[in-house]
C-alpha cells in the first residue's frame, strides 16, 4: 500500500508480531489501543473527516490538521511531552515509517518492558487528549509520561502482587530474628476526615515492647498515609533505641517504590526518600511487606480512638484489645 504523508498507514504486522504485542504486561485497553493505533483507526479529527467527510479535523490543541501522526509526534503538545523523555529517541524512529514498519522493528530491538512503556505513554497521550477535548481538563505536558509509567509500574505489580498475596493468606505474623525487633504499621483513613496510624513493636518470642496510635484532622492518600505511618514508627524507634528493626507494612506497592522495584510519582518519591534518610539515620532498619491478617493489630491501633492531633503510647503493658491478637500470634494461652 503506497504511504500518505503523514498518514502511517501501510503493510499489515504479521502474526509472530501481533501475538507479542497480545503477550505484553499490559492492560487490555491499551492492546486494544495499541491494534487501533497500528491500523490508524483511531478517531482522531483527521480520520473522521476522511471518512465521514463530518466533523472538524482540526487538532484542539494547535488547530492544524489532526493526522494520527500529528497527534502523537507532531503536535507542539505532544512535542512538550516527548522533549524531558528518554522514550522520545525511541518512538521518533517512526518519523519516517508507518505505524506498522515502526512497531516491526523496534519488537525486534527492543525489550518487551520498552514496549510496553512506549505503549502505555501512547495510550496515555491519546486518553489525555480525549479529557481536554471532551472534558476540558489538561495535565501539565511534563507529568504526563511520569503519570503513564507509573500507572503501568502499578498494574504490573499488583499482577504480582495477586499471586503473592494468595501465599500471605495462610500465614500468621512471623517474629524477628533475636538480634532484632519487629513494628508492624497501618494507616486508616476516616471518611469523616482525617488519618490514624498504628504501630506495635514486638520482639523475637513475640513478646510486647510498645504500641502507639497517632491522628491528625488531615486527609492523606492513601499511599501517602501508609508511607506517613512508617515515619511515625521510624519516629518511635529513634525516641526508644530501636536500632536493629524490621518494619512491615502490608502497602506492597509502597514497599516496592521504597526498595526502587517500581517507579513513584514524585509526590510519592518525596515521601519514600524522606523514609530512606530516616531510616539510615536510626540505624539498621529493613522495610518488609506483611498479609492483612499479620497485621491485624496494627490495624486495630490505626482505628483506635485518641484526640485530634495527638498520639498515645503503651510501653509497659499492651492496651486490653489486643490481648486476643497477641495471644494468638504467639499461640499462647494467656495474655503476654
Amino acid at each position: 500500500m503506497e504511504r500518505k504523508p503523514g498518514c502511517w498507514s501501510g503493510r499489515v504486522l504479521c502474526a509472530g508480531h501481533w501475538n507479542q504485542i497480545w503477550q505484553l504486561n499490559l492492560p487490555p485497553k491499551v492492546r486494544v489501543f495499541a491494534w487501533r493505533w497500528i491500523h490508524n483507526i483511531l478517531p482522531t479529527g483527521g480520520n473522521l473527516v476522511d471518512r465521514t467527510r463530518r466533523g472538524c479535523e482540526e487538532c484542539p490543541f494547535c488547530g492544524l490538521k489532526e493526522t494520527q501522526y500529528h497527534t502523537f509526534l507532531n503536535c507542539g503538545w505532544t512535542r512538550r511531552i516527548w522533549k524531558p523523555s528518554e522514550l522520545r529517541g525511541l518512538f521518533s524512529r517512526g518519523e519516517e515509517r508507518t505505524c506498522e514498519e515502526w512497531c516491526c522493528e523496534v519488537q525486534e530491538s527492543e525489550k518487551s518492558e520498552a514496549i510496553e512503556a512506549l505503549l502505555v505513554v501512547l495510550w496515555y497521550i491519546w486518553h489525555e487528549r480525549n479529557n481536554h477535548l471532551w472534558n476540558g481538563k489538561k495535565r501539565e505536558e511534563r507529568d504526563i509520561i511520569p503519570h503513564a509509567l507509573e500507572w503501568l509500574s502499578e498494574f504490573q505489580s499488583k499482577q504480582r502482587q495477586s499471586t503473592y498475596l494468595a501465599n500471605q493468606r495462610s500465614l500468621r505474623w512471623n517474629p524477628p530474628n533475636p538480634d532484632r525487633l519487629k513494628a508492624n504499621v497501618d494507616a486508616a483513613i476516616f471518611r469523616s476526615g482525617g488519618t490514624g496510624w498504628g504501630v506495635i513493636v514486638r520482639d523475637h518470642n513475640g513478646g510486647f515492647r510498645l504500641a502507639a496510635v497517632k491522628r491528625t484532622r488531615r486527609k492523606w492518600a492513601p499511599e501517602i498515609a501508609e508511607a506517613m505511618g512508617i515515619m511515625f514508627a521510624l519516629d518511635l524507634a529513634k525516641r526508644y533505641d530501636f536500632t536493629a528493626l524490621d518494619v512491615e507494612t502490608d502497602c506492597l506497592l509502597l514497599v516496592q517504590k521504597l526498595l526502587r522495584e517500581m517507579r513513584s510519582a514524585l509526590e510519592v518519591e518525596e515521601v519514600c526518600e524522606e523514609i530512606r534518610d530516616e531510616a539510615d539515620r536510626v540505624g539498621d532498619i529493613r522495610i518488609l511487606f506483611t498479609g492483612r491478617e499479620c497485621n491485624e493489630p496494627a490495624h486495630m491501633l490505626a482505628h483506635t480512638f485518641c484526640p485530634w492531633d495527638s498520639e498515645e503510647i503503651w510501653v509497659s503493658d499492651p492496651p486490653y484489645f489486643l490481648a486476643h491478637h497477641l495471644c494468638k500470634d504467639n499461640n499462647l494461652g494467656s495474655p503476654i
